[in-house]
């Protein structure tokens, strides 16, 4: 694979969710453990959600459930996808370890993602890619997490 278009790139970050692997669904099994859990039944289109943080999703849940005012949504939505990832963990993107294996030869590689670090550091263990990651950024280390460009600072 050719990098010259690496060029002074110093560092590459990887997203987890959508890059390194399609977490995606998991995020809707979350949301509809959540509505489930606490008897609310609604054909919420979950896909809304992809990509938005647990905070995010927290807010607009309970902006349309008020019963949820007193939950905290945003521990239980991370709670239970974690869970999900762990026991079902979804294939990695074709390509995504590769990349990650290549890249990390040429620069510092890391994962910045809006998830939590157990589960971020979960999906690197379980990829094999902890040798090529050096840093892994989680929600808890900034106060805007992805895709607010402060983690990627």
């Amino acid at each position: 694979m050719n990098l010259e278009w690496m060029g002074n790139i110093d560092a590459v970050f990887f997203d987890m969710d959508g890059t390194l692997l399609d977490s995606e669904p998991l995020t809707e099994l979350a949301i509809s453990k959540l509505l489930h859990r606490f008897e609310i039944s609604d054909t919420l289109d979950a896909t809304q959600f992809h990509g938005v943080t647990w905070k995010s999703i927290a807010n607009t849940l309970c902006g349309l459930y008020p019963e949820l005012s007193d939950v905290p949504v945003a521990n239980e939505l991370s709670t239970f996808f974690h869970g999900a990832l762990v026991s079902n963990a979804p294939p990695p993107i074709p390509g995504s370890p590769q990349a990650v294996k290549m890249i990390s030869k040429h620069v510092k590689t890391a994962v910045v993602s809006s998830s939590r670090r157990p589960t971020i550091e979960h999906v690197v263990e379980n990829m094999g890619l902890n040798p090529y990651i050096q840093t892994i950024v989680g929600a808890e280390d900034v106060q805007y997490s992805n895709p607010n460009p402060q983690c990627f600072k």
